[in-house]
């Protein structure tokens, strides 16, 4: 069976470094890199285009995945810290078709 590889970038508060990146160990994430990050778009632009509010202070986590597994990463991204709710986190995936190493 092959299974998809993606991508997965989570974008989140400072705070929730640790425990974001223990549920993303936990279910299988390989690779896992973290940088710090602040909010760089001007407040208006955020809000015209996705109706975000610009802050600081926040971690961009990424790491490789099967897409199985990252959508229950998701889901427990939605109901464990809330990302369902406006400015409380993104979290996103990307497939990986090729790889060079």
């Amino acid at each position: 069976m092959n299974k998809q590889i993606v991508f997965m970038c989570v974008i989140a508060d400072r705070k929730q470094k640790d425990e974001i990146i223990s549920e993303l160990a936990d279910n299988g994430t390989m690779a896992i890199d973290y940088l710090f990050g602040m909010g760089s778009f001007e407040k208006q632009k955020l809000m015209n285009v996705l109706g975000f509010v610009s802050e600081k202070e926040k971690i961009v986590i990424n790491g490789i995945n099967t897409k199985e597994k990252s959508d229950l990463i998701i889901e427990i991204l939605n109901k464990k810290f809330n990302f369902e709710k406006h400015n409380s986190g993104i979290a996103f995936t990307i497939p990986i078709e090729k790889v060079a190493y």
